[in-house]
């Protein structure tokens, strides 16, 4: 068998075709991150009691393992250690080990505060996390594909990155108010999780937290949700937010706004204003900013965003002729001339004199 070993720490497997069976020196105390990825053909691999720490994606991709023992000297296991291992059955845990247990299909730490691993092969539609848990860690039912339903208990304070990454056949959850933390891509790929109710317990969400497709519901009350979502991969109906939103909460939301991209300020700013225009800090926020959002919306294509931009009134008679000169150059470069039109029509409306008035002064 071929490892290759350096102070203690296993870095890598070097695979061999005809084996399925690996012992693990005793001259290793950290099976290092990766160090057995993708290695598909073992079935077994014995972890010797000189190991105290297993390192992230350490197993990563070991489809045929249908078992492995955790000796009572490991004291660590990293994120995705067993991910994506489609045989693995049992996590045999040492009765001696002292910070990690495994029960009915999932892999703990000791007092089950913390859910380390929801095994692939637990093929149960419904799963009920047990009360003990504060902490999903991160990857914990990540393509655990079965899974149609989760029961989250009010004593999970976190739900780790990746948490149910691509668990597609997920189509009900509901997050408690006692979380307060949703790390990057926990809901990434549900792909039949329609929506999801954040509470207002949440301080943070982490990019790409949930799927495209996944409508985000906000209890009344939560006025930093809009502002904490800063996600380009996840669709957010910003009116459906504002309906949820109490007026006094937004003063308190303009400590988050200047965190967001810009796309999502002008989405956040033309909302509220329009939901409450008395909200001076976001209009004056989109006057001093008139040339940039036309710019973006002209780029984008994006009229109904446009039009609705013109409407509020910002867009004045000296800044009206480089914006379709700008409109007029993104035709020429062979974009569409709808926006010029647009402008056009804008500035004719609003700052050439009536026809009327032309004709009485030509008569005069």
């Amino acid at each position: 068998m071929a490892f290759e070993i350096e102070n203690g720490v296993l870095k890598k497997y070097i695979k061999e075709y005809d084996v399925t069976d690996v012992i693990i020196p005793k001259s290793v105390t950290t099976i290092g991150k990766d160090a057995f990825f993708c290695c598909t053909r073992l079935i077994s691999i014995t972890i010797p009691d000189s190991v105290t720490s297993i390192g992230e994606g350490a197993f990563y991709r070991c489809e045929k393992l249908e078992s492995i023992t955790i000796p009572d000297s490991v004291t660590s296991i990293g994120n995705e250690a067993f991910d994506r291992c489609e045989s693995l059955t049992s996590i045999d845990v040492s009765e001696k080990n002292k910070n990690f247990c495994f029960c009915d299909g999932v892999l703990y730490n000791k007092d089950m505060t913390v859910l380390i691993k929801y095994l692939m092969t637990k093929k149960t539609a419904e799963f009920i996390i047990p009360d003990s848990v504060i902490s999903i860690g991160g990857s914990a039912f990540s393509v655990c594909t079965s899974l149609t339903s989760i029961t989250i208990p009010d004593s999970v304070t976190s739900i780790g990155e990746c948490a149910f990454y691509n668990c597609r056949s997920l189509t009900s959850i509901t997050i408690p108010n006692s979380v307060t933390s949703i790390g990057k891509e926990a809901f990434r790929y549900c792909e039949k999780l329609e929506s999801i109710t954040i509470p207002d317990s949440i301080k943070s969400i982490g990019k790409s937290a949930f799927s495209d497709g996944t409508k985000i519901i906000v209890c009344k009350g939560n006025a930093r949700i809009p502002f904490i979502l800063n996600n380009k991969s996840c669709s957010y109906d910003y009116e459906q937010v504002l309906n949820k939103i109490i007026v006094s909460d937004i003063d308190d939301c303009q400590q988050y706004f200047s965190r967001l991209s810009f796309r999502y300020k002008i989405a956040v700013a033309m909302s509220i204003i329009s939901a409450y225009p008395d909200k001076t800090y976001y209009s004056d926020y989109l006057k001093s900013s008139v040339k940039n959002v036309v710019r973006f919306f002209i780029d984008e294509e994006n009229i109904e965003s446009l039009y609705r931009f013109l409407d509020f009134g910002f867009v004045t008679k000296e800044n009206i002729d480089s914006l379709i000169s700008y409109a007029v150059s993104h035709t020429q470069n062979g974009g569409s001339s709808e926006p010029q039109l647009i402008l056009s029509k804008y500035k004719n409306d609003n700052f050439s004199p009536k026809s009327a008035d032309t004709f009485d002064k030509f008569m005069l």
